[in-house]
């Protein structure tokens, strides 16, 4: 019987679950197994993993809001094979709606960064229904994650031709955009870059030559980031990241793209400056979304962009904003998604102070094309309409994305 065993579900809204591992347990798996105890992780996440489910202690189940109800299932399911199954709720949703964990019937519920929670746990206390610990204010105390703890082989990226995973060099974002749930506390916390490029050395051993950053955004923490993309460069590592509009500037961009930058990927969320500014305080100009493209575009690296379609506000001058914007910066590809609000952010929290209707409930910002659905509406919009508007916008630049 192991001490624990660490569970991913499964996300059967997204296009691909096979793209990247879920490194929230690994890093978990990596403390638990540096102080002794015994760990499994069952990847549900990615297909053809193992998905047998062995003996433990505690069961650990992590879950973001779309995911939660698949994190029930797995709950419900060790349930029927051992009645008195310890289990444990983290994960994103589980930091903004620890009731909804145990109400769905799991024994406790982690709010907040795990690394220290998961020992408070091992160590056993029943009594704490929620565990919260203060967060960790030196991440380099983290030691990696345990990538040998899943098959890694089910798993395939590739940045432009060369294989590739995800890395999180971050912890936090210093903006308050009304539609996020943030689950990290401000201000932004920061790995070292010897932290970070010597977790790249071993992400190279195990044959990886492209990287995909998943921090909230780069770009911000400069001079670390600079000595970072300088190693990736000395190390021929290509990669990609996401980042706002506001933080691309000529003298950045000219070292990424000398350091091995294929792609940014830049959230936009609108063409519209009202929007921006009084529907989800961006604190962007369409102006600096266009500069920014257009900066990328002269060095040479791809633009990808994320278009929020619903957004507080939203009506037909909007959409001809986003659609003109995008007519003119003309991005190699586009995420075109619904806006969905989630517990926690300020739109659920606040909902008087915005032009929106919504339910709350599970529903994935980015699904299947095909079975995206609309929970929102405004004052100028249906919730069919923009859901319309998402499909439309869609079908015109992706359309034009393969043709380029």
């Amino acid at each position: 019987m192991f001490d624990f065993v660490l569970i991913t579900p499964p996300s059967p809204f997204m296009i691909d679950d096979s793209v990247f591992p879920f490194l929230g347990p690994l890093y978990l798996s990596s403390v638990l197994k540096q102080n002794g105890y015994s760990v499994h992780v069952v990847d549900l996440f990615a297909k053809g993993s193992n998905k047998e489910i062995p003996p433990a202690r505690i069961y650990g189940v992590t879950s973001t809001s779309p995911n939660f109800p698949a994190a029930v299932k797995v709950l419900q399911r060790i349930r029927e094979e051992r009645h008195n199954a310890w289990m444990v709720l983290g994960g994103a949703h589980a930091t903004v709606c620890p009731k909804d964990g145990l109400d769905a019937g799991f024994n406790q519920v982690c709010v907040g960064e795990g690394e220290k929670a998961i020992l408070k746990i091992a160590y056993g206390d029943k009594s704490i229904e929620i565990v919260e610990e203060p967060y960790i204010s030196d991440l380099d105390t983290i030691p990696f994650p345990d990538r040998q703890a899943i098959d890694m082989s089910k798993y395939e990226y590739k940045t432009l031709g060369v294989r590739a995973t995800s890395i999180v060099t971050s912890r936090g974002c210093k903006w308050n955009c009304s539609f996020c749930c943030q689950v990290w506390p401000k201000p932004p916390r920061f790995h070292s870059a010897n932290y970070v490029l010597s977790e790249i050395t071993q992400l190279k051993a195990m044959g990886y030559f492209g990287l995909s950053f998943y921090d909230d955004e780069l770009l911000l923490n400069w001079e670390r980031d600079r000595e970072i993309f300088q190693g990736m460069g000395r190390m021929e590592i290509v990669y990609r990241f996401l980042t706002r509009a506001d933080l691309i500037t000529e003298e950045k961009v000219e070292l990424l793209a000398n350091t091995g930058c294929l792609e940014v990927f830049l959230g936009l969320e609108s063409g519209s400056d009202r929007i921006l500014k009084y529907g989800i305080h961006k604190g962007t100009t369409r102006a600096q979304n266009i500069q920014a493209v257009k900066i990328l575009r002269e060095h040479g690296i791809r633009v990808k962009t994320g278009i929020v379609i619903g957004l507080p506000g939203e009506d037909r001058e909007s959409l001809k904003e986003t659609e003109t914007m995008l007519d003119e910066i003309q991005p190699e590809d586009v995420d075109f998604t619904i806006l969905t609000p989630m517990k926690g952010s300020n739109i659920a929290l606040h909902p008087e102070r915005y032009d929106l209707k919504f339910e709350l409930g599970y529903t994935a910002y980015k699904s299947i094309p095909g079975q995206y659905v609309s929970t929102v509406s405004t004052s100028s919009l249906t919730s069919e309409e923009i859901l319309a508007a998402r499909d439309r916008l869609e079908k015109k630049f992706k359309k034009e994305a393969l043709l380029r």
